[in-house]
């Protein structure tokens, strides 16, 4: 059963290109999407250009939901919080 799960995530820093990429490489092994929100901006992290993109225009402390879809989305949201390094979260829905 598919499901849907959001975690808010508060970013210490600007995201690093090894954050990007292990967001992107973690996404390829998971069975669903996974996706990244700031500003009315959304994102798949299946797209490793549009995740650069999107990385690039992340301030610091700035406030980032990530979706996921699939069966196991609680576990995809903590692996995904486990990349980046020193970040606050809180669950949404």
């Amino acid at each position: 059963m598919k499901e849907f799960k959001s975690k808010k995530i508060i970013l210490d820093n600007k995201l690093s290109i090894n954050e990007v990429l292990a967001i992107n490489l973690y996404e390829k092994t998971f069975n669903g999407n996974i996706y990244l929100l700031h500003n009315h901006e959304m994102v798949n992290t299946k797209h490793l250009s549009e995740l650069v993109t999107f990385s690039l225009m992340i301030e610091e402390n700035s406030e980032i939901h990530f979706v996921a879809e699939g069966r196991n989305s609680e576990e995809a949201l903590e692996e995904v919080a486990e990349k980046l390094q020193t970040r606050e979260l809180s669950e949404a829905l």
